[in-house]
């Protein structure tokens, strides 16, 4: 469990907040990030360890973890020989 990374929507208290992420080099999925406007919060998602959550929270960051990167992760799941691949493509 100790390097296990989760999927996880980062909270920001302003939009300044938000662009300070930037500076925590953090594995954050920039496409994700949602200004606050509407009256929403601030927040972008990401997938991180931990440590990392812990130093968020300590900066005043709130933080919803969502699930394991394993509980998400096909990759595992899916493999296969190179020969049956290509035998599954007709060749």
């Amino acid at each position: 469990m100790a390097g296990d990374r989760f999927f996880v929507t980062v909270f920001a208290r302003d939009r300044a907040a938000l662009r300070q992420l930037a500076d925590f080099d953090l594995d954050l999925f920039q496409a994700t990030a949602r200004a606050g406007d509407g009256g929403e919060e601030p927040r972008i998602e990401g997938l991180l360890s931990l440590e990392e959550i812990g130093r968020l929270v300590e900066a005043g960051y709130r933080v919803a973890v969502e699930a394991t990167e394993s509980s998400r992760s096909r990759a595992a799941e899916q493999v296969v020989q190179a020969q049956d691949f290509l035998k599954s493509m007709g060749m």
